[in-house]
């Protein structure tokens, strides 16, 4: 992709860088039945509808990295299905499920599985992904186990996921996983990797809920980190070995589930535009999963969105390259970690006109490395290890992400728009299905979210091509009059 000034802006900040009330009643969830596939660019339940995903991401960082232990429990899978988010990205770490070289902790794969189906069961949809931060616990963040932890005695800089960045141990140390090094049992880092990924799918394979598998979250380059942040990387390139990377960990999960997506992540430095994005996979079932942050408006600092919006558009760019040329599709994995609110919308309303899913970071503010000021600014909650009531609500995070948006769709998406000062909200869709088989019938169902804290005063739905069904709290089931005619949705509030 084309380097556009913004970037070389990225490559040298990041040598720096490198630094509301909830409902007061229970509303329903979309059943959910069975796991998620890809067709072309869109996530496909199996019915063959469209899904769109509202969500946010939930990982935990410390031992024993159990959902639980992070705060998440059944109160937290409500508020989120109330306020009409529909996904969740769960980070998991390698440590938790391979403790030592070739032994999987079954307990902590099983708290998982319950994890994804108690959310299916608040219609919810699960992407797990393998998360770290600071290569992993042996140097002070969360991922990979001691004993895959290779720094040749490398110093570490200690601190957060900026000062990561600087590190020659967590460089040495993603420099041995990428070549393949050979653990203490005498298999190769990547291997042990691959096959802890495959035995996962297996026991997660089939689950109600299962949205696909993340592979691994934001790795670092390596020792030629730095030199790739000045477009001097060496050859054979990083983001070749991530392709192979990708591939491998993709070809191991396709032996025990052929069809679950699986999710992608470019090197970290992508994720502020420093670094090219990974070339594309010919394997089926891969999304592009980016990360999307702008370091102007990261930190502290608090600049005019207008610094920070070439960022996000260059990310929302290539999302669409990928989504029209590589016919696969692209999901925003991570943005926020802040309260800027211009932040949150400006990144919603980017996904919004690529009509992509989203996860928002993060849920809860306990977070041990994040570029937030503080862990308890970025999250919906200050705190999820506390109960989502309003006193540990960030209600302006809240009420910036909440919006109208069409979770299941009887047929493929045109487009569709929210203007928050008016609060008008547009969607069109044909009943083509989206695998080109021909089209839903006259009569079929799509489920589209209108949150009450985006319509306080209650909201006016009109449809062109269809009617109006049902009307829940916070949804609206649309169904359509042809199996030919396009089908239009307005929204707008209802008059006081």
């Amino acid at each position: 992709m084309t380097r556009y000034p913004h970037r070389l802006l990225a490559a040298a900040l990041s040598l720096l860088w490198l630094t509301v009330a909830t409902p007061a009643a229970a509303s329903p969830a979309v059943e959910i039945t069975g796991a998620l596939t890809v067709v072309d660019r869109w996530l496909v339940d199996t019915d063959g509808r469209v899904v769109v995903v509202h969500g946010e991401n939930v990982v935990s960082k410390t031992a024993p990295y159990t959902p639980e232990h992070y705060g998440f429990d059944t109160a937290d899978a409500e508020f989120l299905r109330d306020h009409r988010f529909n996904g969740i990205r769960l980070g998991i770490i390698w440590e938790a499920v391979e403790p030592s070289p070739g032994e999987y902790d079954d307990v902590y794969l099983d708290t998982i599985r319950r994890f994804v189906t108690t959310a299916a069961d608040h219609g919810i949809y699960t992407t797990v992904e393998f998360h770290q931060d600071r290569w992993g616990s042996a140097l002070g963040g969360a991922g990979a186990p001691p004993w895959a932890t290779r720094t040749d005695g490398f110093p570490d800089v200690s601190g957060s996921i900026v000062t990561a960045q600087f590190s020659p141990a967590i460089y040495q140390a993603f420099s041995h996983f990428f070549a393949d090094s050979p653990a203490p049992d005498g298999r190769g880092l990547l291997d042990h990797f691959s096959r802890a990924w495959q035995y996962t799918a297996t026991r997660l394979r089939g689950t109600p809920g299962l949205a696909g598998y993340g592979i691994l979250n934001e790795p670092s380059i390596g020792i030629f980190q730095d030199l790739c942040v000045t477009g001097t990387c060496p050859v054979p390139s990083p983001q070749q070995r991530l392709r192979q990377f990708g591939d491998r960990v993709a070809a191991a999960i396709r032996e025990v589930d052929a069809t679950a997506p699986i999710v992608e992540s470019g090197y970290i430095l992508s994720a502020i535009g420093a670094v090219e994005q990974v070339p594309p996979s010919t394997l089926p079932g891969i999304v592009h999963g980016y990360n999307s942050y702008a370091v102007p408006c990261t930190g502290a600092l608090r600049p005019p969105i207008d610094w920070c919006l070439p960022f996000y558009r260059d990310a929302a760019a290539h999302a669409r390259q990928v989504m029209q040329h590589d016919h696969r599709p692209a999901v925003l994995t991570e943005f926020g970690a802040t309260d800027n609110t211009d932040v949150l919308a400006a990144q919603t309303d980017l996904a919004d006109a690529e009509m992509s899913s989203w996860y928002h970071w993060n849920y809860g503010g306990n977070d041990p490395t994040t570029t937030a000021t503080s862990p308890e600014i970025e999250g919906l909650l200050v705190d999820a290890r506390r109960p989502p009531v309003p006193a540990n609500i960030n209600a302006a995070n809240l009420a910036a992400l909440v919006r109208p948006y069409p979770q299941r769709v009887a047929g493929t998406p045109r487009g569709w728009r929210f203007e928050r000062a008016t609060g008008r909200f547009e969607f069109t869709y044909s009943p083509a299905r989206a695998d080109g088989t021909g089209e839903f019938p006259a009569g079929s169902r799509t489920v589209i979210a209108v949150p009450e804290l985006a319509y306080p005063g209650g909201s006016t739905v009109t449809v062109h091509g269809g009617r109006v069904v049902a009307t829940e709290r916070g949804r609206v089931v649309v169904e359509s009059d042809s199996s030919t005619a396009d089908i239009g949705v307005i929204v707008t509030p209802a008059a006081q």
